[in-house]
């Protein structure tokens, strides 16, 4: 949808509910060289994102990045440990969040701050989405078939 990247996104009310950003699409006008349409998936900042980092830019003039320091996975039968779903530790950064709050390679995590994770990429979207530098949250985490909590304070994502 050409110059629609960077124009709101409206639900049905007329509320802005994102920033577009992009469109995947494989179609065109017609004709060698012809314009994109606007048919395909199109993409969107959500709005929360939107106002956080906007905030963050305002007063600071950079943005912030919560950071775990831990490299993740998704769960499968191998190493889920009975768990079906999750995000196993793979790697931790040394000094970092992970490390100091005691997690361990091989640690399934499987909530944040009581949200049920799926896999790593719903950890990082949740830890984004809800958290920032600084804060103190609490993962779930499955060791040796043992369910318990820890407290971890996120640190600052290197740039």
């Amino acid at each position: 949808n050409p110059g629609n990247s960077g124009g709101p996104l409206f639900d049905m009310r007329g509320r802005v509910i994102g920033v577009n950003s992009s469109i995947r699409t494989t179609n065109s006008t017609g004709g060698l060289g012809g314009q994109p349409s606007n048919s395909g998936v199109g993409f969107a900042v959500p709005v929360n994102t939107v106002k956080r980092v906007a905030a963050q830019l305002m007063e600071t003039g950079q943005v912030r990045y919560p950071y775990l320091g831990a490299s993740l996975g998704p769960v499968d039968s191998q190493v889920g440990d009975g768990v079906k779903q999750g995000a196993i530790v793979s790697n931790l950064v040394a000094g970092e969040a992970g490390e100091r709050a005691g997690l361990k390679v091989g640690d399934i995590i499987t909530a944040f701050n009581g949200q049920a994770i799926k896999d790593p990429d719903a950890l990082i979207g949740t830890m984004l989405s809800t958290a920032k530098v600084g804060d103190t949250v609490t993962l779930t985490i499955v060791r040796g078939g043992k369910s318990q909590d820890i407290k971890v304070t996120l640190g600052e994502r290197p740039r």
